[in-house]
């Protein structure tokens, strides 16, 4: 089953993850990788009724929480 919890939490781990792997926690970047990831699971936003107009304001809302974690957890020294 394809679930709003189950498209937006797999969403967050891949903007995430990519940032993690790119070592980039900028607004801009995030914000462009929230993007590219919105326009490759545009079926799953369908399968739960959401327009793309409305999903980076969905994302953008849930990862503020998680761009706290790279502040407080990594430095150039990575990890602190």
């Amino acid at each position: 089953d394809t679930t709003p919890a189950l498209v937006w939490g797999n969403t967050l781990h891949e903007v995430m993850q990519a940032c993690f792997c790119e070592h980039r926690w900028e607004t801009s970047r995030v914000d462009d990788k929230i993007k590219q990831v919105i326009l490759k699971g545009v079926n799953k936003l369908i399968k739960i009724d959401v327009i793309i107009e409305q999903a980076p304001r969905e994302v953008t809302t849930r990862v503020k929480g998680l761009l706290a974690f790279p502040e407080k957890s990594i430095s150039s020294e990575w990890p602190k």
